[in-house]
């Protein structure tokens, strides 16, 4: 989390340009609870933050929080936070992404200042988001043009390995563009594991690392784990897939393929996928698999291929050149 460490942050946190602005000083408003909307279905922010145990370190050890500090009103011309960080079209990106790449400079900047908490601001796009973020539990910038209110809209809950509570923003929680959403982020009183990206997810628990043998009659992920291999088409281009598990309803694939024009050849090339089930089906994404060894694709199982295991890959083993 030190100046080294940032030059060295995944590829896709570089991608971004940050927007230049000027801080906007602000006094204070007073918080009270607006009513919400009538089309949705609030969710009290209590019930939302539950309490995460500690995903990693023994008992005892402090784990940081995110708390929801609600909804607030901004404006394009007159942005309340700067904005740090913003993506679209151009950029890659889902929200998953945008927002653990903003958590983890905002605590990179709270380690650098030796700050106890700062500011998390998440607003939406017409394609994307935009992010501000202050190392400053001080800063009330944000409350500028006023609240919207204290309501929490659950949907997707993105949470952090060693931080207890959510950040979620989907598309349908802002409504308009000229609203966005706040969090306090506190860090661990333990400290944190410098070597560890702190944008992390917490690691799966037991039960979603399950790639063994369902009980509803689908195939496990286990079982769809190995070596597959496709025909040569037309006798030019040839494929071949490794279907790795990750978790009982999730695979990762890795594809190659290589084709070849007497007297040249395209290749090899390759790419990787992590595709999902869908509910009650041995179809992942637009890929159904079958207990004979059989795959969407006119993908087939090789005759002496082995199950593969899921692998946990940390931060470090995706440092160097690329």
């Amino acid at each position: 989390l030190d100046s080294d460490a940032a030059d060295d942050r995944p590829a896709v946190a570089a991608a971004a340009e940050p927007v230049a602005a000027e801080a906007v000083e602000s006094e204070p408003v007073d918080v009270r609870p607006a009513e919400p909307a009538a089309s949705t279905q609030p969710v009290v922010v209590s019930e939302v933050m539950e309490r995460e145990a500690p995903a990693e370190g023994g008992a005892g050890e402090g784990v940081g929080s995110v708390e929801f500090l609600g909804r607030w009103h901004e404006k394009k011309d007159d942005r309340a936070m700067p904005v740090k960080l913003k993506y679209g079209l151009n950029i890659e990106w889902n929200d998953f992404t945008g927002a653990r790449v903003a958590f983890g400079r905002l605590v990179e900047e709270l380690v650098q200042k030796n700050a106890p908490s700062g500011i998390l601001v998440i607003g939406r796009e017409r394609e994307g988001a935009r992010l501000s973020w202050s190392a400053s539990a001080d800063d009330v910038s944000y409350q500028r043009h006023g609240l919207v209110g204290l309501e929490y809209i659950k949907h997707e809950n993105i949470r952090f390995a060693g931080f207890e509570g959510v950040v979620d923003f989907h598309k349908g929680d802002f409504g308009a563009q000229d609203q966005m959403a706040v969090y306090r982020v506190t860090l661990p009183r333990g400290g944190l594991d410098r070597s560890k990206w702190a944008g992390r997810p917490p690691p799966l628990a037991p039960e979603d690392l399950h790639t063994g043998p369902p009980d509803d009659g689908l195939l496990s992920t286990g079982e769809i784990s190995g070596e597959y291999s496709a025909p040569c088409e037309d006798g030019r281009c040839c494929r071949s897939k490794t279907v790795i598990p990750f978790g009982p309803d999730a695979i990762e694939t890795f594809d190659s393929w290589v084709c070849c024009v007497p007297p040249s050849c395209i290749g090899p090339r390759a790419n990787g996928k992590v595709l999902t089930r869908k509910p009650g089906t041995n179809d992942f994404d637009w890929m159904t698999f079958s207990a004979d060894g059989t795959a969407g694709g006119g993908f087939k199982k090789r005759p002496h291929s082995q199950k593969r295991p899921f692998r946990k890959v940390e931060t470090r083993d995706l440092a160097g050149t690329w």
